[in-house]
């Protein structure tokens, strides 16, 4: 008998749906709502275009349309929405803040941040996007403001799982892995289904050498979005930590199916063919990385090391210092370096190498530092 109920209240559904002159504004904001409420985002975009179709406008409509539009990978269409939403409600801080979350999704963090920055001038009380502000500037670099902001965002609600999730991240960058592990459990805690935050919490596991459990979280991040291209290239990561090669290039190149403008995924997969001992195919991948982020230091100093292997020492040395010179303090790169300048005998230049890496940190490996060891490329963390 419940089967049959549940077939009557589909029927009528569609009937509704068909009998579109017998929707009036509010039946259609009811019923696009509890549709989208319950999961059914396809049946509720129907009836918000339908509720469009007739003339009608609400703030909630656009909004929420544009969040399954984002939702279903139609980017431009939900842009279009957001940006009619503020041009007829410029004061709605909403709209603000999820056109912000879907620049940040174009690639274009810096117009997400002015976005997300007239949200919080419209409603400086609204935790969520004081969260995903820190986000985006974690993004930008800007670690200290980040900090900030996320921590704003947790007193004006201790239980946001997205100010959570955002601190460990920061935390993690500060080389506070124990504080950023407890920060990323909190978010899971909160939202045992936050996809962000179990992958957040998989790299600080590996940062701290626990695989297993790292390999236990990030799948939890594909579980319930297994679309969620970054934690496929993060879980590629940790397999190839592993040993696990061929399970990682099989991750790694998920990862780019679902979004082949992801550089971390293409710079990673360059490691994972160096490792295999495929290099031309590893130059290709890495080459392809900084094609689409030519800022890329992890690309930059991996494509050395993969020259190094090919004897190409010249263009190895080019490429190892670009990586320095977008990141003054990344120490594999100097280490790297410091192999290749003894490789072409540039002895004095490698001694000062070293003296740069002592300067930089004082790890265990800096003492025993004689270039006489070869490091792997240095995986990308997203």
């Amino acid at each position: 008998m419940k089967g049959f109920g549940e077939s009557s209240k589909n029927n009528k559904k569609k009937s509704l749906f068909k009998n579109k002159s017998n929707l009036n504004q509010k039946k259609l904001i009811t019923e696009a709502s509890s549709l989208h409420s319950q999961g059914n985002i396809f049946e509720a975009a129907k009836y918000y275009q339908l509720f469009l179709d007739k003339g009608f406008i609400d703030p909630n409509v656009l909004i929420n349309y544009g969040l399954i539009c984002k939702q279903i990978g139609q980017l431009e269409k939900a842009l279009k929405l957001y940006l009619k939403t503020i041009d007829i409600y410029p004061k709605f801080a909403n709209a603000h803040y999820n056109l912000g979350n879907l620049l940040r999704d174009l690639g274009r963090p810096k117009d997400g941040e002015i976005s997300i920055r007239k949200a919080i001038k419209i409603n400086p009380n609204f935790a969520n996007a004081h969260a995903n502000l820190g986000g985006i500037l974690i993004d930008l670099g800007n670690i200290k403001e980040a900090e900030v902001s996320t921590r704003k965002a947790i007193d004006l609600d201790p239980n946001c799982p997205i100010a959570h999730s955002n601190l460990g991240l920061i935390l993690r960058d500060l080389g506070k892995t124990k504080e950023a592990e407890t920060s990323s459990r909190k978010a899971i805690e909160l939202n045992p289904n936050f996809a962000d935050a179990h992958s957040n919490l998989g790299n600080i596991l590996r940062d701290q050498g626990k695989l297993e459990e790292a390999e236990i979280s990030i799948r939890k991040a594909i579980e319930p979005n297994p679309n969620f291209a970054k934690a496929h290239s993060n879980l590629g990561n940790i397999l190839r930590d592993q040993g696990k090669l061929e399970e990682a290039e099989i991750s790694t190149r998920k990862a780019i199916e679902i979004n082949p403008e992801l550089a971390d995924a293409h710079s990673n997969l360059g490691g994972i063919l160096r490792d295999i001992g495929r290099l031309n195919e590893a130059e290709i991948s890495t080459r392809k990385a900084i094609e689409i982020d030519p800022n890329h230091s992890n690309a930059h100093s991996n494509l050395g090391g993969i020259l190094r292997d090919q004897g190409k020492l010249n263009e190895a040395e080019i490429s190892t210092r670009k990586a320095i010179e977008l990141d003054p303090n990344y120490l594999i790169a100097y280490c790297n370096l410091g192999n290749i300048l003894r490789d072409l005998g540039k002895v004095e230049e490698a001694r000062l190498c070293s003296k740069k890496i002592m300067s930089i940190s004082s790890f265990s490996i800096v003492g025993s530092y004689s270039f006489n060891y070869h490091l792997k490329s240095n995986p990308s963390h997203t």
